[in-house]
This record gives structure tokens, sequence and C-alpha cells, in this order.
């Protein structure tokens, strides 16, 4: 019993050398810029490693806020930045193009569960078409050069567009929003509500769901 269990470690090691050595000859396609508290990070050899400044982001990735005092923001190369905070908050890169030489071809697709976030895009949302999509707990943002900050509240998800234009959508309808707009959604069954400008309180209010703990 005990050799079976020094062969299965062997095992073990030698497949997660595997995995690693595959993940390093894969291009990063950004990096961890700032990084407060406990957050993990899981390639997809599925091991998760402690998240760390500078570490790099491969596709595939996810990110977890592993409590409610952590925040992380990552960079991404063609200049889209994103942040994270609220325990137990996921972001998973499922899709990332960009090659500088041909905009029109770049596209991304994340997937952000629970927690606030704020999404800053890049080269790869400028332009009319909705290169970058968003999925959410209830739905999804097709993104088209924006800034868009998203919290959790009452078992609802609240979306407020700075910067841009959006289109929030799940299988029950769609909303656009332009700069100033919010909306809620709440169900995957249910519209997002009727789209309305924001007031500066509640503006204050998503600025600091967002912000990193240092700065609240």
């Amino acid at each position: 019993m005990r050799f079976k269990n020094i062969l299965l470690l062997i095992i073990s090691f030698f497949v997660s050398s595997i995995y690693s050595a595959n993940a390093s000859t894969q291009a990063p396609i950004g990096n961890i810029s700032v990084v407060i508290g406990a957050v993990t990070i899981q390639h997809k050899d599925n091991i998760e490693k402690k998240a760390s400044q500078e570490t790099p982001i491969y596709l595939g990735d996810t990110i977890t806020i592993k409590n409610d005092d952590s925040f992380i923001r990552v960079n991404f190369i063609d200049g889209t930045h994103i942040t994270l905070n609220d325990m137990d908050a996921t972001l998973t890169i499922d899709e990332y193009v960009f090659d500088p030489e041909t905009l029109s071809n770049n596209k991304a697709k994340f997937n952000i569960l629970k927690g606030s976030f704020e999404f800053v895009g890049g080269l790869l949302d400028k332009g009319t078409a909705e290169n970058v999509q968003i999925d959410l707990d209830f739905g999804s943002i097709g993104v088209r050069g924006t800034k868009i900050l998203r919290t959790m509240k009452d078992g609802e998800c609240w979306i407020y567009l700075e910067e841009g234009e959006i289109r929030v959508f799940n299988s029950a309808g769609s909303r656009i929003l332009k700069a100033g707009d919010g909306t809620r959604i709440k169900s995957t069954s249910i519209s997002p509500t009727e789209v309305k400008p924001w007031k500066q309180e509640k503006i204050d209010w998503i600025k600091s769901a967002v912000a990193a703990p240092t700065e609240k």
C-alpha cells in the first residue's frame, strides 16, 4: 500500500510537470498589476495557486476572490483592464484574440460571477461591433468602447455605464445603455429592468462597491 501511494505521488508530479510545461509555452495575454488580500488563480492544469503582483494571465485562467477584503486588477495586452472584489467573485477568460495589425478580427469573452467589478475597454472593443462579451450571473453584456461598473445587491446584478455604449441581455430581453445609464438583472428568465440615468448618489455607491479596499 505504501509503495502504491508513492507511485501515485510520482505519477501526479509527472502529470503536473507536463501541464506546467504546456502552460509556460503559451503566450501570456496580460498580468496582475494589483492584488490585495487572498486571491487565487487557476490555470488550465486545474492547479490553484496564490495570485501575486506581475503574475502572468493566460487564456482559460480563472481568478477567485477569497474574502471581502480582497481585490485584484488584471491588465490585458490590448489595454483592457478589469478589477474584481468581494468574496467568491470569479473571473474566467473564456476567449481572447488580439492582433494589433487586424483590429477587426479581435475578440474576447469573459465570465464574471458574483462580486463587484470595473471593466475599462482597450483596443479590443474599439469600433461598432460587439467584439467583447461579458457573461454575468443572470445575463450578458455586449461591449463597445466602454467603462462598466457592476455589483451585486439583494440578489440582483446592478450595472452602470460610465462611458461608451453596451447591450445588456439575457434569454428574456435586451436593453441598450448609453453613458450615465443603469439597469438591473435578477433572473435569467426576466428581462433587464428599464434603462434609466443614474443619480449621483447611486453612482457614488457603485463606485465605492468596485473600489479597492484601500480606497474606500
